[in-house]
């Protein structure tokens, strides 16, 4: 019997025993429904005999991913996690049996797709000469500008993938996107011709990849036949993260008569509808009498006290079992003014605290609602991003390339710091070539003497001055002095350290302990958390979407409401003894110790 099998409670017994095809698991927060996959999955694969069919394990981040590979390397000495199964990320899963090889028969491209705008891959194939500035704030007439902030829902309708301000257009014109006559407006078409014309390239974003996989599945009906033999069993983890079209991918393969799919999620912590996902999904299947429904309701992690406080955002009855069930810190929520000075205080308050209480630091954490939050009131870095239309001048991306590479390099990043260089190296070989792809870095491979190839670039790092407490004006005089090229940057914006612009993990260690979004933290565990919020979400005043008499009649705002809640349950969820919520000063305190405490 499996190792990890023998430490689960009876209720995660359910878990790794069920046997029935169609499985639907709802988990508290703590409640260790990540360790519970992982000894169904150790169950499992002691009794596996097929040599060339696997159990596909699916998450949505490589955190759990690599969680779920500790728990079966920590209880057993088998190399369990390799052919014929797959353990990993839904957008690997649907990347590698999907997209990669078949993809080219969507896009017409006549060769392997190639994922843009990623970290690291930034998508520059935008004219921002053609920039119009209304006030401070840039309005975007290229359409190769949004080309990785938009994709196509499972209606074939462009939609985005950011908040609407990032679109620098409204909000109105993706609600409403078509004109009298029933054509589109032209700023919509020229965002979709211009995403046709880079598929024909080769060139998606991941969400136009599981778009892309799902109409493959409708046209080519052995592929979904094949997965689903390749791959008879499937777990997927975290569930409630899904999109519509993710949903619809492992719809169309579980059509296929697969032996068993389990999903395990909780509805309460989806948090990334902004980014298409929607629980909505989780739950209808956690209603159908087609799904055989799992509960598990006791939570491992966190205080009664604790508990108490989740139980009355939503009204669920989950039941602390967890060591620290009697511990007697009490949940406070704090009142801040939006000053620096009163964040800082309460800041300082909640850290004596944990040093009272004999909380490591490193089991602390420090969170707030969006990350300019951290920017104001804890100097932490702007999300470069944000400041792509700064500097850089058109037809001279290269030089964020060289910058950033060196940057990364410096910062103990090298591999990444590697990939930025080598094709700003392509770039300075090849003027006005504005984009790099991997088929051009490999047919670069082939050409060259290897050897040679890397010691040229290496010699281009080499050149590079250091971006240690260097202005970008600075390090950019220094670079073209050491290149013997004319490096150049836009007007007025030089003064900015090179930190400024560049950060290679948002997550910021300052005395051990940790400050960082609500986000960023989903799905981790702290002794300690102090939550901020602002007075207005998102969208609103929290006191307005909180109290009782509240009620939002329109469906997107009332969606956009419930995942404000959600964001600030996950926030309080992730403690084991202490939690702080600090507030904006007025009603707010009371409006919060109304719902949560009183």
């Amino acid at each position: 019997m499996s190792r990890i099998y023998d430490t689960l409670s009876e209720k995660q017994r359910q878990i790794a025993d069920c046997t029935e095809r169609q499985v639907i698991v709802k988990a508290c927060p703590g409640s260790g429904k990540t360790y519970s996959v992982a000894a169904r999955l150790e169950k499992l694969l002691l009794d596996w005999d097929k040599r060339h069919q696997g159990i596909a394990t699916i998450s949505f981040t490589n955190n759990a991913c690599n969680e779920i590979v500790h728990y079966l390397n920590q209880e057993s000495s088998n190399d369990f996690i390799s052919y014929p199964h797959f353990i990993g990320t839904i957008d690997s899963f649907i990347n590698h049996h999907l997209i990669f090889p078949f993809g080219h028969h969507f896009l017409k491209c006549g060769r392997r797709p190639e994922i843009v705008g990623t970290e690291y891959n930034h998508w520059f194939d935008y004219d921002v000469s053609l920039t119009q500035y209304r006030g401070i704030r840039p309005s975007y007439r290229d359409p190769n500008y949004y080309f990785d902030k938009v994709s196509f829902n499972i209606d074939d309708e462009l939609i985005p993938l950011r908040p609407y301000e990032n679109y620098h257009f409204g909000k109105g014109e993706w609600d409403n996107q078509y004109k009298t006559d029933g054509t589109l407006k032209k700023r919509i078409q020229d965002i979709r011709d211009t995403k046709f014309h880079h598929f024909k390239e080769g060139k998606i974003n991941q969400s136009d990849a599981n778009y892309i996989a799902y109409k493959l599945l409708l046209e080519i009906p052995i592929l979904a036949k094949n997965i689903a033999a390749r791959f008879p069993i499937i777990i997927v983890d975290e569930a409630q993260d899904t999109t519509q079209i993710q949903m619809a991918i492992l719809d169309r393969i579980n059509q296929e008569s697969l032996d068993s799919i389990m999903l395990i999620g909780d509805p309460d912590q989806a948090i990334f509808e902004w980014n298409t996902a929607e629980a909505t999904y989780f739950i209808k299947k956690y209603e159908s009498d087609h799904w055989h429904s799992i509960d598990l309701d006791e939570n491992r992690r966190s205080s009664s006290n604790i508990c108490s406080v989740l139980n009355r955002f939503f009204d669920n009855n989950m039941q602390s079992v967890s060591a620290s069930k009697d511990c007697p810190l009490s949940v406070e929520i704090k009142e801040h003014d939006e000053s620096k000075q009163s964040i800082q205080e309460i800041k300082e308050s909640f850290l004596e605290e944990c040093k009272n209480q004999n909380i490591a630091y490193k089991d602390v954490a420090i969170v707030f609602r969006g990350k300019r939050f951290g920017v104001q009131y804890f100097d932490l870095h702007m999300d470069s991003n944000e400041l792509d239309f700064l500097p850089w001048k058109p037809n001279h991306y290269h030089v964020r390339d060289l910058i950033q590479g060196r940057y990364f390099i410096d910062s103990g990043e090298l591999k990444d710091g590697y990939r930025l260089i080598e094709r700003a190296y392509h770039k300075l070989k090849n003027p006005g070539l504005r984009y790099i792809s991997r088929d051009f870095i490999r047919d670069q491979y082939q050409r060259s003497d290897y050897r040679t190839y890397r010691a040229e670039i290496f010699s281009l790092i080499n050149l590079l001055p250091s971006t240690e407490n260097q202005t970008l004006s600075n390090w950019v005089t220094e670079a073209s002095a050491s290149l013997g090229q004319n490096l150049e940057i836009k007007k007025g914006n030089g003064s900015r350290h090179v930190s400024e612009l560049f950060q290679i993990n948002t997550i910021q260690s300052l005395g051990d302990y940790k400050i960082d979004t609500v986000h960023s933290v989903k799905g981790s565990t702290v002794d300690a958390i102090l939550v901020f919020l602002r007075k207005k979400s998102s969208t609103k005043e929290y006191k307005n979407i909180i109290i009782s008499t509240y009620r939002e009649t329109d469906s997107r705002k009332r969606k956009m409401d419930e995942e404000e809640i959600k964001i600030v349950y996950v926030a309080c969820s992730r403690p084991r003894k202490l939690l702080w919520l600090a507030v904006c000063e007025g009603e707010h305190k009371s409006v919060w110790e109304q719902k949560l405490i009183n």
